[in-house]
């Protein structure tokens, strides 16, 4: 059974590609070597860990596993890692889960403008009654 704590005793390596942060629902795809040829491997993602996909590696040790990161997976810090299920061995990549926070949302910029564009069309539709009247005087 795979835990938090077997997790965290894992070796940390750069798993490809070398991802720092991730978000819900976010496709993740990981690469790397050092399995046993021919042999499954497991994608969790832990701080309470979550399986999110396996894979088996090729002839030459190199496992390449895709999964989603789940949608109410804790802001803060996880790790990413790929384990062999039958010896416990496999490799870990810390990450963190930033939550979508009114502070990294994008700056509200320029100003409401719908009060100057009412403001316009009223002086346009003024301004066209004016001429209108002004024509009609001529022709009277």
């Amino acid at each position: 059974m795979v835990t938090a704590a077997k997790i965290r005793q894992l070796p940390v390596a750069v798993l490809a590609p070398n991802l720092t942060k991730i978000g819900r629902g976010q496709r993740v795809r990981l690469s790397s070597r050092g399995f046993r040829p021919r042999k499954s491997v497991n994608l969790y993602v832990a701080s309470d860990p979550v399986y999110l996909g396996s894979g088996v590696a090729d002839d030459d040790g190199v496992v390449t596993i895709e999964g989603v990161i789940p949608d109410d997976l804790d802001a803060g810090e996880h790790s990413l890692a790929l384990i062999d299920p039958e010896t416990g061995d496999g490799f870990r990549q810390d990450v963190s889960l930033e939550t979508a926070d009114a502070s990294s949302a994008l700056p509200a910029t320029g100003s409401d403008s719908t009060p100057t564009m009412a403001l316009g069309a009223l002086f346009v539709l003024a301004g066209g009654g004016l001429a209108i009247a002004a024509k009609r005087r001529r022709f009277v």
